[in-house]
């Protein structure tokens, strides 16, 4: 592991966050824990307050990236409607990521997700979902260098593998 405390959650950091939640209302946040074989939550936050909480409650390493644009668009209960969006939403063989929108840990805000890329893995996933709330579309571009429409820090500066 390596600290590099470029990528600490700083005051330029946590402002950023603040002004994109303020213009969008809600920012997607992808949750990647260090050491933790590419494990990921998500939260969907709509108040810096919210969001400061948020970083607290994570562990040492957690890297936390923050998404300005609205992704996974398709929103409401798994029924056969939401399936037949979400086979045209996202076409067999590109990555969708789909979030449960209720969480499954004491830890309220952070959600699970299932990743995948062909149509008989999102049909195996959402119907494993029916009558639950979700939040589905492609893939958002986590692994890329911050840019205008998502900004990134590694809690406590700490880098390695994820």
């Amino acid at each position: 592991m390596l600290h590099d405390p470029s990528r600490d959650v700083t005051s330029t950091y946590l402002s950023t966050v603040d002004q994109w939640i303020d213009s969008s209302e809600e920012v997607l946040v992808v949750l990647r824990y260090l050491g933790m074989a590419g494990a990921k939550d998500y939260a969907f936050i709509e108040s810096p307050v919210a969001f400061r909480q948020l970083v607290d409650s994570v562990p040492i390493g957690t890297d936390i990236i923050v998404f300005k644009e609205h992704y996974l668009p398709l929103r409401g209960e798994v029924s056969d409607d939401l399936i037949q969006a979400a086979l045209v939403l996202v076409p067999n063989g590109s990555e969708y990521l789909c979030v449960d929108l209720v969480p499954d840990t004491n830890v309220e805000q952070r959600l699970s997700g299932r990743l995948g890329d062909t149509h008989l893995d999102l049909l195996e996933d959402l119907n494993d979902c029916k009558g639950h709330p979700v939040a589905f579309g492609p893939v958002p571009p986590f692994c890329e260098a911050d840019n205008e429409f998502m900004i990134s820090a590694s809690k406590g500066g700490i880098d390695g593998p994820r």
